[in-house]
């Protein structure tokens, strides 16, 4: 992940408060498809899957199982927090159809969310799908782009 170089080297002085971002281009790259087209679940997994995007078993990226070990890297990175994977809550992203076709029009899903962020002495970290404003950088990565 390139981003790690950039949170050891680059903001090593700083102070961070709270990262998020997009980790996983299968869930995005499904879930885009369906906000923008109305697609099926199904369907766009398996159009992920003969485009490459998602592996023959999504399970790992459709648990969300892939970004929370991505995050519990960037928490140790970003935080010099031990994180145990076992222990970051991480929600399925399977079966969201529904879900989205209920977002708000100002707003846009992005999967594979990760969220981590300090409350005191206490970290915060959790993977899970999101509603972005539209007007945040998260709302205009489509596909299987990650940020």
């Amino acid at each position: 992940m390139p981003v790690i170089s950039g949170l050891q080297e680059g903001l090593a002085g700083d102070e961070l408060f709270k990262v998020c971002g997009i980790l996983n281009g299968t869930c995005n790259f499904i879930l885009s498809k369906i906000e923008a087209t109305g697609a099926d679940f199904d369907k766009t997994l398996a159009e992920a899957q003969t485009l490459g995007f998602a592996e023959a078993d999504p399970t790992d990226d459709l648990e969300g199982l892939d970004a929370r070990a991505k995050l519990a890297i960037l928490a140790r990175s970003a935080y010099a927090a031990t994180c145990r994977r076992s222990r970051l809550r991480a929600e399925r992203f399977a079966a969201l159809s529904p879900w989205i076709s209920t977002t708000p029009t100002n707003s846009a899903v992005r999967s594979a969310d990760f969220l981590a962020e300090v409350h005191g002495k206490h970290l915060l970290a959790q993977v899970k799908p999101t509603l972005v404003a539209l007007t945040s950088p998260l709302a205009r990565v489509q596909g299987s782009q990650t940020l």
